[in-house]
């Protein structure tokens, strides 16, 4: 089979085994059998795990891609851990020793640091005081940069902190600095407790032992929607929407951390075995969903992840026996966004959403119908109890409750894709498509990507403007982001990695209605982004105007850009607008409207320098046409372009016309570049940063 450039380029960078030079020696058919040699015991296994992998139908998780089979390896096949913190600095330091095995094999980890003291607590043993939760994250960040530079892939963490710890303000704020925990994702875990304070707009208790502290839940959670929107962090666990829906009863299993990207809730020592199913290749040539061949692949996916879990060497014992005894996986999909444009459905519609139904009604009830024939049964199954939606599939493929004997204690998550949908050539996990036409800046050279999909429809439709089912990520709105991750959700034992991508200007307000959406849909977490917020400092003044008041500080102008000069008849005479480009994005324009004398040019230079002002200030085009369009002036003219009432109308119809129809807008997220190969292609899926070039990926799985 023939795999794509990009897939190839993906492959070599990340995938591929290499000699001593990190030149690739296998290719990426050869990787598959290599993988699928590894996982299987007969030649029918084999040709079954094989061929899902080689057509890019079912892909496992990028470490099995990466070490099953290879000579001399330690088989580790699992993305990502979570260990234990207890309150002491041996069990701290313990378990620091952990992380670095873990990051050392390429796997990424998860903590709660709520067992730990707040900060100024006595600490009887020393006569001293406690420096709190957050001092041990830097204490994890800095180990974790070590263990990066020799390790097979860069370590990262999530933070996570009980909303009642008295700490609570001080970690939703410890990102906020420069450069501070990069290697972390930070989230708080939300209790019901505290949300209806929030909506009741009451007190809520802070406490730790003797430690206790009233604050207003209101103020809290506008602190945490301040930082998301500045920053995307902290995201939300809704911790008690996660353990009502635990399968496994007993504190010894109680759900208390996520991994990295957040879609799998793991109690203390547990891993998560993930793989996913490539929607785009279920619809067939003529537009129609195979469910059949859905319901194989499936099939062979849950097969697939088992023997992931008996082929893996895990790297404590302690996280071995705990894996064993629950046997937990995560089937999830990917190309969801590919196969709604192949199915004429624009994401978010009520047609799309129902179809995510319909498609996760097939996946469930295969996963459990595989579960339960698979030869082996998990050991912890005595404390198992089926959730709704378990129940609900038991029911429609007739097996009782009382006689379903599961394999697994979980099933199905929806993970983020970044390495495996390059490989795939489709869509990220369940996202949007992030943009169509970009600019891959690669090591050494730029390189033009057009979707696939999309290059074909301009290949036959070269005139045609595409239909609305072509639709980038920030033209999704917040609504359809949140009702997509909810519909995924209700068949989801573990959870969803979604990033709730919204436009440059979003306001607070939006930012808490997503997080409130997603708290009364049923969402288990959520995580949202502003398009460019990591470009924005901010700084306060001395003076009586600015104290007290944050100002976006304007990035400054390089000194080369590169644009096109347009050129509008309104009723002063010509009116030229050139708009300059910088990483993508229109950065700076500038008019003049020729001989039509000094006052009205002065006007129209100033209000193009008012607008460059805008977008170096991180304010959306859309926002800025807003303003200046439709303004009346003394004189009016028709042209091309319809009536032009200004010279600011004539300016926001040529930024229509010439930006927001025509122009391809390259994203990128913040001002930040891949640690791997310095590109600015980053996006984000899940909580996790995504080269679009390399597929580099900050959680590291």
């Amino acid at each position: 089979m023939k795999y794509s450039e990009k897939a190839e380029f993906v492959a070599s960078k990340r995938l591929l085994m290499t000699d001593e030079k990190q030149v690739p020696i296998e290719s990426i058919d050869g990787m598959f059998q290599r993988v699928a040699r590894f996982l299987s015991d007969d030649e029918e296994t084999y040709e079954k795990f094989y061929g899902v992998m080689k057509d890019l139908d079912f892909l496992p998780n990028s470490p099995c891609l990466v070490n099953a089979g290879k000579p001399g390896k330690t088989y580790n096949l699992s993305a990502c851990f979570v260990l234990g913190i207890e309150d002491s600095i041996s069990s701290i330091y313990s378990t620091l020793h952990d992380v670095a095995k873990v990051h050392k094999q390429g796997g990424g980890t998860g903590f709660n640091f709520s067992s730990l003291r707040p900060s100024n607590s006595n600490v009887a043993s020393t006569n001293g005081v406690a420096s709190g939760p957050v001092s041990f994250m830097h204490l994890y960040d800095a180990s974790t940069d070590a263990i990066k530079q020799g390790g097979v892939r860069r370590g990262a963490n999530i933070g996570i902190l009980n909303v009642s710890h008295p700490d609570i303000e001080e970690f939703i704020d410890c990102k906020q600095g420069n450069g501070e925990l990069e290697n972390f994702n930070i989230s708080v875990a939300i209790t019901d407790e505290f949300m209806k304070a929030v909506y009741h707009d009451t007190t809520f208790d802070l406490h730790f032992g003797d430690t206790r502290k009233t604050v207003s839940a209101k103020v809290l959670w506008n602190k945490i929607i301040a930082n998301a929107h500045k920053t995307g962090d902290p995201g939300l666990l809704f911790i008690d929407k996660i353990n009502k829906h635990n399968p496994l009863s007993g504190s010894k299993f109680e759900l208390l951390i996520t991994n990295p990207c957040g879609e799998v809730p793991l109690s203390v020592d547990e891993a998560c075995c993930l793989g996913s199913v490539n929607w785009s290749n279920m619809v067939d040539e003529f537009g129609e969903i195979n469910k059949e061949k859905l319901a194989s692949v499936t099939t062979i996916g849950v097969e697939l992840l088992n023997a992931i879990i008996d082929k893996s060497t895990y790297p404590t014992e302690n996280i071995r026996k705990k894996v064993l005894l629950s046997r937990k996986i995560g089937l999830g999909v990917m190309g969801v966004a590919d196969a709604f444009i192949k199915l004429k459905m624009v994401y978010g519609s009520e047609e799309s959403l129902e179809t995510i139904e319909e498609l996760n009604s097939v996946m469930l009830d295969t996963c459990v119908l595989a579960t339960h024939e698979y030869p082996k049964t998990f050991e912890a199954i005595t404390s198992y109890k089926a959730p709704l939606h378990i129940i609900e599939s038991l029911n429609r493929i007739g097996i009782s409750v009382e006689n379903y004997s599961p394999a697994n204690a979980t099933l199905m998550t929806i993970a983020p894709t970044g390495t495996l949908s390059m490989l795939a050539d489709c869509s990220s996990g369940i996202e949007p498509v992030f943009f169509f036409e970009s600019t891959e800046n690669r090591v050494g050279e730029s390189k033009k990507y057009t979707h696939p999909l999309y290059a074909e429809y301009k290949e036959h439709f070269p005139k045609i403007n595409v239909p609305r089912y072509f639709i980038e990520s920030h033209d999704v709105d917040v609504d359809a982001h949140i009702q997509t991750q909810a519909a995924f959700q209700k068949f989801v034992c573990n959870a969803v990695s979604k990033t709730i991508n919204l436009p440059r200007g979003s306001s607070l307000e939006s930012v808490d209605k997503a997080y409130k959406d997603a708290y009364m849909l049923g969402c288990k977490g959520v995580t949202v982004y502003i398009d460019g917020s990591l470009d924005n400092q901010t700084m306060e003044g001395s003076n009586s105007y600015t104290r007290g008041r944050k100002f976006i500080e304007p990035v400054e102008r390089p000194e080369t850009l590169t644009g096109s000069t347009h050129e509008i008849l309104t009723g002063f005479g010509e009116l030229y607008v050139t708009i300059n480009y910088h990483g993508g994005f229109p950065f700076e324009v500038l008019c003049n409207i020729g001989k039509s004398g000094a006052s009205e040019n002065a006007k129209a230079e100033a209000v193009g320098k008012l607008i460059s002002l805008a977008l170096r200030s991180g304010i959306s085009m859309e926002h800025i046409i807003k303003q200046i369009e439709g303004i009346v002036g003394s004189k009016s003219q028709y042209t091309e372009y319809g009536l032009v009432t200004s010279i600011p109308d004539a300016i926001a119809k040529i930024l229509i016309n010439k930006v927001l129809t025509t122009s391809v807008v390259e994203r990128s997220v913040g001002m930040q570049t891949c640690i791997d190969c310095n590109s600015t292609e980053l996006r984000y899926e899940g909580s996790c940063l995504v080269c679009n070039a390399c597929g580099w990926k900050s959680c590291g799985n």
